[in-house]
């Protein structure tokens, strides 16, 4: 048929490898890598061993489920981006992602950063914060028999953020 046949790898006797050039290759997949974290919004974790985390439920489930598990762990070891939690007997290893650092909540003997304990906008109108427990208040009515001394014997509310100490939900676990 008269067409050559390229049955054969071509023949290149002068040829030679490029020199690699590291350092331009590092900073082409540093500033590459760079990119795409801020693309991402990536931010370096700031979990230490030692600290109270809230493990990510990977339990599959509906999505009335919460995201995390209601029980605190303790970070026991962490290398780079792999952490080892523990909770009482189990131990679990896991990405850093998979974690939320936990923050216990405030005990009663802490004062509250706000001086009312509820704001207006947030205060139920049928019942007043500083009233006798038990005694309801009328919006906009105020309280003309109180006398000094049941002023002092009024008790404010607890602010959601505090808890009694023996409260079940609130106890730390002993590790």
């Amino acid at each position: 048929m008269g067409q050559v046949i390229r049955d054969s790898i071509p023949h290149h006797l002068n040829w030679t490898p490029r020199p690699i050039n590291d350092e331009k290759t590092y900073e082409k997949c540093k500033s590459s890598n760079d990119k795409a974290s801020r693309r991402r919004t990536a931010k370096a974790s700031d979990l230490q061993i030692g600290d109270f985390v809230l493990m990510k439920d990977q339990t599959p489930g509906s999505k009335f489920r919460l995201p995390f598990e209601h029980r605190p762990w303790i970070i026991v070891q962490r290398q780079g981006t792999i952490v080892v939690a523990r909770c009482k007997t189990e131990e679990f290893t896991r990405n850093i992602s998979a974690f939320k650092c936990y923050y216990p909540a405030m005990s009663l003997s802490t004062p509250s950063p706000r001086a009312e304990p509820f704001p207006d906008r947030l205060a139920s109108p049928a019942v007043d914060a500083w009233a006798p427990i038990g005694q309801t208040v009328a919006p906009n009515q105020e309280d003309v028999s109180a006398s000094p001394q049941e002023d002092s014997m009024r008790e404010p509310l607890l602010m959601p953020s505090e808890h009694k100490a023996d409260c079940p939900a609130h106890t730390s676990y002993a590790i």
